[in-house]
């Protein structure tokens, strides 16, 4: 009987730096047990993976997901068992092997962590944060349907207590994480309800009490400085409007980390403009449904006239969204330049930005400004020291065995990314035959099942 993996090397990334040189990385269960010189070595009876030739790096770290969303540029969409188990599947085939699950349902993101944790082959590591804290009526209440909002996957709090209240139901119902939203203006510009500075210090507070990072939703000036102010862990967007040098001083000055997710922005006009609901790269990842809903909004908005004229951002100025775009962008280059830890997020799925299309992220950060090594750091040992991901988002002696082969070029154009060779899942070489992914699919749908299950009983007892 085969056992254990031996994967043969001659260029690898770390985590942190690029290493050359005959390797060979081996691994035991699901844990790399040695890196050492690929000398004549004992190989009977173990699995080869011969990477000779393309660059290893760890799996990669989406840490800004929403992965019950099908990609549907219409808020009203419902949650579908078929989407859900596609993104996981996508995500897995494009190299992610962790993820970080901003503000889900925690019936449904508890029973797919915990399904991935017993059958790593099936999906990525997730960690958890939801519901999100916010201000009645504030994001994302603003445009969230109502039968979404009853599941119980935002809390609005008034009072420091209501703050505390909420991060201790979240803490209780096994989350890893907290996420608050600080919104005050809606993506259409108009003012909306947000999280008071003393509500959300209070969250901060009594999560780092109870030892859960804060991931703040922001994406304004106001929403920064009172993100800043109330000491949370990590700003989860590039901002909409010039930052200042002294607010750059101040992110730099805090420590904070940054997750600019800027794709979701770009990709959203870029796909309108270049028809991605025609292109098989996009609509190769989505249902019937959500290409239909593509299809429908980019005729609605080319037929349009100034204004956006449906969706989470209607009535907003065309020229002010791409404005805006740009802006995330220059901040980005600003916030990097002046040293941020910039980790990598997507925010998908929404509209063209999918959680099976990291390679989008990417490319926009390295055309920001970002150097390729940087962006891959920002997916790996960045991304798992942000979300506390023990022995994740490393190539090290006991480090987890998530490994990715891709595209040796990948160290000078981050696209090359788009080429994975190889998913090493838990020290499994992932296998994606029709007949495994079918089955792969049916027990990711059972678990989903279950999660929708435990979200119901939750939103009806109104407690973890």
């Amino acid at each position: 009987m085969e056992q254990g993996l031996v994967v043969l090397v001659d260029l690898y990334f770390d985590g942190t730096n690029i290493i050359e040189g005959a390797v060979r990385i081996q691994v035991e269960g699901a844990t790399i047990a040695s890196i050492s010189d690929a000398g004549p070595g004992a190989y009977a009876g173990r699995r080869i993976l011969d990477a000779r030739g393309s660059l290893v790096s760890p799996g990669l770290i989406n840490t800004h997901t929403h992965t019950a969303r099908g990609g549907m540029f219409d808020p009203n969409e419902t949650i579908s068992v078929d989407s859900i188990v596609r993104n996981f599947r996508d995500m897995l085939r494009a190299g992610v092997t962790a993820l970080g699950e901003m503000g889900g349902a925690p019936g449904l993101t508890s029973a797919l962590r915990e399904r991935f944790r017993k059958s790593p082959e099936c999906g990525p590591d997730i960690f958890g944060c939801g519901p999100l804290i916010t201000a009645p009526g504030g994001y994302p209440l603003d445009w969230m349907p109502k039968g979404v909002a009853m599941l119980g996957v935002a809390l609005p709090c008034v009072t420091a207590e209501d703050a505390r209240r909420a991060v201790r139901s979240v803490v209780a119902s096994r989350m890893d994480g907290v996420k608050i939203a600080i919104m005050h203006r809606s993506y259409a510009e108009r003012p909306i309800p947000a999280l008071s500075e003393e509500a959300a210090r209070a969250a901060v507070e009594e999560a780092h009490a109870r030892g859960r990072r804060v991931y703040c939703h922001a994406h304004f000036p106001e929403d920064y400085d009172v993100a800043l102010k109330a000491g949370v862990d990590a700003l989860m967007h590039s901002c909409f409007e010039p930052l200042t040098a002294e607010m750059v001083e101040r992110v730099v000055a805090s420590g904070v980390y940054y997750c600019p997710t800027l794709s979701v922005f770009e990709n959203a006009l870029e796909g309108i403009e270049k028809r991605y609901d025609q292109d098989p790269r996009y609509c190769g990842l989505v249902s019937r449904k959500v290409r239909r809903d593509w299809t429908g909004f980019c005729d609605e908005y080319l037929a349009a006239g100034d204004a956006v004229p449906s969706g989470i951002a209607a009535g907003l100025p065309k020229a002010r969204g791409q404005e805006a775009i740009e802006d995330t962008k220059a901040n980005f280059k600003l916030l990097l330049e002046a040293g941020a830890p910039v980790v990598f997020g997507t925010d998908a799925s929404y509209g063209f930005c999918l959680l099976g299309r990291p390679v989008d992220e990417f490319v926009a950060m390295q055309k920001a400004g970002m150097p390729a090594l940087d962006c891959l750091k920002s997916a790996t040992s960045t991304a798992a020291e942000m979300l506390s991901l023990e022995g994740r988002g490393v190539l090290r002696e006991g480090s987890r065995a998530d490994m990715i082969v891709v595209d040796a070029g990948v160290v000078e154009d981050i696209s090359r990314i788009e080429d994975v060779k190889a998913v090493v899942r838990g020290g499994e070489i992932l296998e994606d035959s029709p007949g495994v992914s079918a089955r792969r699919a049916c027990g990711t749908a059972l678990a989903i099942s279950r999660g929708m299950g435990r979200t119901l009983v939750q939103a009806v007892t109104n407690r973890p």
